[in-house]
């Protein structure tokens, strides 16, 4: 009897290990799946504008106690 008992543990035991093994690997696909992108969105060049002026790189700042001021400002 000690025998089958021990048996039927090992059974048992193997099948909540593939059981457990089954699930893992189906929720890892679903997420693995989930997680690919099916299309990849294309971006484009749509149209180019040439801006005038010496160009480069500034902030645009209020001064207010000089009163420093520009009457142009280009900001993209």
């Amino acid at each position: 009897m000690n025998k089958i008992n021990t048996y039927l543990q090992q059974i048992l035991k193997l099948t909540l290990t593939l059981l457990v093994l089954g699930i893992t690997l189906a929720c890892g696909t679903h997420l693995l799946l989930a997680a690919t992108p099916t299309a990849l969105p294309q971006f484009h060049v749509q149209d180019q504008w040439n801006l005038g002026g010496k160009g480069g790189w500034g902030f645009l700042v209020l001064d207010a106690p000089t009163h420093l001021s520009t009457s142009r400002a280009q900001i993209v």
